[in-house]
């Protein structure tokens, strides 16, 4: 139980985690042309594709979850396919904290993508 809630908590403690707008407001230089064969920065697209992506992972993850809570409810008293099914739920869980964290940690490495942060050699 312990393990579910610190995992909770860094679900929640991760909706904070915004540094890429942070470092943004410091003034980060992007580079403004567009792709080639297109009118989007290399960011943006980047960003897009990032989020089909994890909502992908995201729906992979659930799926198994519920495969792992059905191989509970289905278990008849065997102690085996129980703990299978509990290590199945787990596993769910910290997939699901890696994905809701690598949101993040792409835009930390697109925001912080300039030469001027504005903090050194002003």
């Amino acid at each position: 139980m312990k393990k579910i809630k610190t995992i909770l908590y860094l679900m929640i403690l991760s909706t904070f985690f915004k540094v890429g707008n942070v470092l943004g407001a410091f003034g980060v230089e992007k580079i403004n042309n567009g792709l080639i064969g297109g009118s989007d920065n290399a960011d943006i697209v980047i960003q897009e594709y990032t989020v089909y992506i994890l909502g992908f992972l995201y729906l992979i993850a659930v799926l198994y979850g519920i495969y792992g809570g059905f191989k509970i409810i289905t278990a008849a008293e065997d102690d085996e396919k129980v703990k299978s099914g509990k290590t199945i739920i787990i596993q769910a869980l910290i997939g699901i904290v890696i994905i809701f964290l690598a949101g993040p940690i792409v835009n930390l490495f697109l925001g912080s993508g300039g030469t001027d942060t504005g903090i050194i050699g002003e």
